[in-house]
């Protein structure tokens, strides 16, 4: 099963915000959830890191990357065939 490529982090993040940037510019459909707004959003990211709030977050298909500097993200989005 396949779901869309989901950002966790906050309006506040400059990192957020650069790859939010990114992810609009390759046309890449996501959702982003505001871990400082909606706790749900908290809540699953302390859950997929053992209890540590830390954003950026990207989920997709049952997969995560926490905090990535860019390759990280290139990798992630390649590897997952989004790019």
């Amino acid at each position: 099963m396949t779901e869309e490529l989901r950002l966790y982090g906050s309006g506040e993040c400059v990192k957020t915000a650069e790859i939010r940037g990114y992810l609009i510019a390759l046309s890449i459909p996501f959702q982003e959830w505001d871990v400082k707004k909606d706790k749900k959003a908290e809540e699953m990211v302390r859950a997929l890191l053992e209890g540590n709030l830390i954003y950026p977050t990207l989920t997709y298909d049952g997969y995560y990357l926490e905090n990535p500097n860019t390759a990280q993200l290139k990798n992630f989005l390649k590897a997952h065939k989004l790019v």
